[in-house]
C-alpha cells in the first residue's frame, strides 16, 4: 500500500488560491478517469496512472467542464460511463457526454482550452427551483438520477429529458447524502435532521412510465433495556413495529416489509420511537444520528455491490448497558432483511464523524486464515466486499470478513474531507479535502486478494437470505429468548415475541 497527498493544482480562484474540493468520481471502463470538482464552479477530469513498480503515482490533466455559476457539490459518472453528472449550489443537474469539439462558455479558461486533451459538452440539463444540491446518485441501469438538496427535498429525474418526475420532502432538514439500491429495490437518503428514509421506488398508477419514491421507513432512534436498571437484562425492549430476532439475527427475514403487502398503505416511520421512552427506568432511547450542528456538508451513505448491505456515516452510538455515558462516533450497518426497520451493527473507534462511505466494485474471495478449517467470515457471505469510511481526519479501509480496519490513513489534510472514490479494478482509492488537495492509496492485487469470480445469484423477494452478521459469543448469549417470552398464537403453538434489539458494536480488535 502506498499512501500520497497529490499536491498540485486541482481548483483554484481567481487570485490563484486552492478552493475547496467537494467530490470526486472513477469512471467506469475508462482507464482511471476521474472527475473532481469544488468551489471554483468547474469540474475537472484526470487520469491517474502510476509510472513505476514503487507505485508513484502520476496525475494527467484531461479537460475543464465550465457551465456551473456556483460551487460544484457533486460528480458521479453513470453506471454505464458514458455520462458525468454533476451538481451544485444554484441547484441545476448537468449531464455531460464526451464531444469532438471544445463547447466554449464564457467561463471557459483559454490556457486550459490550450492544455486540454479531450472535450465534452452538456447533453441534458436537470432544473430544479433553485435550491442547493448536495448529493446525486444514478439508478443502476442510468436512466434516472435521484438528487438531495437544501431544500429538504428528494427530487428524481429522467437522464434523457431532465424532465422533474418525482419529488419527496419527508426530511426536516437539508438532504446530505442519497444511494440508489443496485438491486433497482430502494432509494437511502440522509439528512442532518439525524435521520434516514428509505423509499420503494416503484411506478405511478396511472401511468407505469413514471416513477415514485413510495415512503417506507424513517429511521432516527432506537431503544433497548437498560441493564443497570432491569433485572431482566437479557430480553430486549419491546418494539413497535414486526421484527423477529431470530429471524433477523439469522437472516431469515423475507425482503419485503411485513406491512408492505396490505395494498397501498404505507409503513411511515416504523423504527420511530415514541418520544418520552426514556421516562421507562428499564429502557433506553437515543438518536442515531448526529444533529444539524455536525460541521459537514455531506453525509454520503452507500450500497454493497451486492446490494445486501447499506451503511450509513454520520452515527452516534451509546453503548449497551452505559446509558449515561458519552456517545461515541460509528457508522451503522443494515442488511437488506433490516433495512426497513434497524441497524444490526455498528463500527466504531473513529475519534470524529463520519462523513461518507463508498465500496469497491470488486468482490474478492475469503482469506484463509487456518489450513485446517474453512474461511470465517464477520458477515457471513461466501465473498469478501472492500468498503472505505471518511472520517473528518482520517479514512478507514474495512473488507466484510474481519471487524477491524485493516488500513487507517490519518492526518494527509489540513481539513476536514469530503468525498472518497474507487477505481473501476478497485486498486486506487482517492479522498478529497477542503484544503484543496487529494490523496490516494493504492493497492497491490496481493494486498487485496483474489477475485471472486463466480456468478451472485440474486435471491427473489419472497426467498429468504442465507447472509447474517456473525456476533460475539457474549451478546450472542444475551439475546436469547427466554422460554417464559414466548407466546402461544391462536393454534397453540409458541412462537417468540416480536422484539427490537439494539445495534452490536464491532470493535477494533487490537
Amino acid at each position: 500500500m502506498k499512501t500520497e497527498v497529490l499536491q498540485i493544482r486541482w481548483h483554484y480562484d481567481a487570485n490563484d488560491d486552492h478552493t475547496p474540493i467537494y467530490s470526486i468520481d472513477f469512471q467506469k471502463n475508462g482507464k482511471n478517469r476521474f472527475a473532481t470538482c469544488g468551489g471554483d464552479s468547474k469540474i475537472r477530469i484526470w487520469r491517474y496512472t502510476c509510472l513505476d513498480e514503487n507505485m508513484n503515482p502520476k496525475i494527467e490533466f484531461l479537460s475543464t467542464l465550465s457551465r456551473h455559476a456556483q460551487a460544484v457539490n457533486v460528480a458521479r459518472f453513470s453506471p454505464q460511463g458514458d455520462m458525468l453528472a454533476t451538481a451544485g449550489d444554484e441547484g441545476t443537474i448537468f449531464l455531460w457526454v464526451p464531444s469532438s469539439t471544445p463547447a466554449a462558455t464564457l467561463a471557459d479558461d483559454a490556457e486550459e482550452l490550450a492544455l486540454a486533451k479531450e472535450f465534452w459538452k452538456v447533453k441534458t440539463i436537470c432544473r430544479s427551483m433553485g435550491a442547493e444540491v448536495y448529493d446525486i446518485c444514478w439508478s443502476p441501469d442510468g436512466n434516472y438520477i435521484v438528487a438531495g438538496a437544501m431544500d429538504n427535498s428528494t427530487r428524481i429525474y429522467n437522464t434523457q429529458t431532465g424532465q422533474l418526475l418525482s419529488q419527496n420532502f419527508d426530511h426536516l432538514h437539508y438532504v446530505q447524502g442519497v444511494t440508489w439500491d443496485p438491486l433497482k429495490e430502494y432509494v437511502v437518503t440522509q439528512s442532518s435532521d439525524r435521520s434516514i428514509c428509505v423509499y420503494k421506488f416503484e411506478k405511478q398508477i396511472r401511468d407505469s412510465s413514471l416513477p415514485l419514491l413510495n415512503l417506507k421507513s424513517r429511521i432516527h432512534r432506537i431503544d433497548y433495556l437498560n441493564t443497570q436498571n432491569s433485572k431482566s437484562s437479557s430480553v430486549p425492549t419491546q418494539q413497535t413495529s414486526d421484527v423477529d430476532v431470530d429471524n433477523d439475527r439469522n437472516g431469515s427475514s423475507k425482503y419485503e416489509d411485513n406491512g408492505s403487502s396490505s395494498g397501498s398503505q404505507t409503513n411511515m416511520d416504523l423504527d420511530i420511537v415514541p418520544e418520552g421512552g426514556t421516562e421507562n427506568p428499564f429502557k433506553v432511547t437515543y438518536s442515531l444520528y448526529c444533529n444539524e450542528t455536525l460541521v459537514s456538508f455531506f453525509r454520503r451513505p452507500a450500497f454493497s455491490p451486492d446490494g445486501f448491505l447499506l451503511i450509513t456515516p454520520a452515527g452516534k452510538l451509546r453503548l449497551h448497558g452505559q446509558p449515561n455515558t458519552e456517545s461515541i462516533h460509528t457508522v451503522y450497518i443494515f442488511t437488506r432483511p433490516s433495512i426497513l426497520r434497524q441497524p444490526v451493527a455498528s463500527l466504531t473507534g473513529f475519534s470524529k464523524p463520519a462523513i461518507a462511505v463508498r465500496f469497491s466494485p470488486k468482490l474478492y474471495e475469503l482469506r484463509q486464515v487456518s489450513k485446517h478449517s474453512p474461511p470465517s467470515s464477520c458477515i457471513a457471505l461466501p465473498y469478501r466486499m472492500i468498503f472505505a469510511i471518511a472520517c473528518q481526519d482520517a479514512v478507514y479501509v474495512y473488507d466484510t470478513q474481519y471487524c477491524k480496519p485493516f488500513y487507517r490513513a490519518a492526518n494527509l489534510h489540513y481539513s476536514t474531507l469530503t468525498d472518497l472514490a474507487w477505481s473501476d479494478d478497485g486498486t486506487i482509492l482517492m479522498m478529497t479535502s477542503i484544503d484543496g488537495f487529494c490523496s490516494s492509496i493504492s493497492f497491490t492485487n496481493e494486498e487485496l486478494g483474489n477475485l471472486y469470480e463466480q456468478q451472485i445469484a440474486v435471491p427473489a423477494k419472497e426467498v429468504t437470505p442465507t447472509a447474517s452478521l456473525s456476533t460475539p459469543a457474549k451478546l450472542d448469549k444475551e439475546l436469547k429468548i427466554p422460554e417464559d417470552t414466548k407466546v402461544k398464537n391462536s393454534s397453540g403453538h409458541s412462537r417468540p415475541q416480536k422484539k427490537r434489539i439494539a445495534p452490536t458494536p464491532l470493535y477494533p480488535q487490537n
